[in-house]
């Protein structure tokens, strides 16, 4: 499909965007409010203190993009993907993520507390630190990934799989823990939530 180039200048006029790329633009501090976008493609953008309100991303695309202390408040996100992006400390407060792909992003210290995913994986992204707690999930998966330190305390790990991911601490509620998947080498993690000592 050929996209039409557009701007951020675009984004902030209007409150549906459709069909459109773009590329290559920086915009701090800016407020986006009930923010609709369909379609659309974001190459080496860069929303630096950011607020978004409300939002709603259907078959969208963001590549090399930057989300850095961005605060995304309520809406939903579909069908859409987000590589190789930079996410440091970005917030995304009771946000509904479904068929959303992560590939190769950093989002150390980042928050999707009280959260919504469905259908929604994780692949070869740095977490460390990140804020999964009171999320309610279905199909969240985690594949090669760094989870280091990261918090799902009140989320239920039911049918996430592990056995892939890096993790020495996870912080998680131990009446939460049941149905998922780990390896012999991280079930020392979860033992000791149990006051279970292994020794080998």
């Amino acid at each position: 499909m050929d996209y039409e180039v557009s701007t951020f200048e675009h984004l902030q006029q209007e409150s549906f965007t459709q069909g459109v790329c773009i590329r290559h633009e920086t915009i701090t501090g800016a407020r986006f409010e009930q923010l609709m976008m369909y379609d659309v493609v974001f190459e080496n953008c860069h929303f630096i203190d950011c607020i978004f309100e409300n939002i709603s991303c259907n078959d969208t695309i963001f590549r090399h993009c930057e989300f850095s202390s961005c605060y995304i408040n309520g809406g939903s996100i579909y069908r859409t993907q987000w590589v190789n992006c930079k996410l440091i400390g970005a917030v995304f407060d009771e946000v509904s993520f479904e068929y959303v792909v992560w590939m190769q992003c950093f989002g150390n210290d980042a928050s999707f507390a009280k959260s919504t995913f469905e259908h929604t994986t994780f692949s070869n992204c740095t977490l460390g630190h990140a804020n999964f707690s009171y999320v309610q999930q279905h199909n969240l998966q985690f594949t090669a990934s760094d989870l280091e330190h990261a918090n799902f305390t009140e989320t239920s790990l039911a049918g996430i799989d592990f056995r892939t991911v890096h993790f020495t601490t996870l912080h998680v509620t131990k009446e939460k823990v049941a149905g998922c998947t780990i390896t012999a080498e991280q079930a020392p993690v979860f033992l000791s939530l149990l006051g279970i000592s292994l020794n080998v």
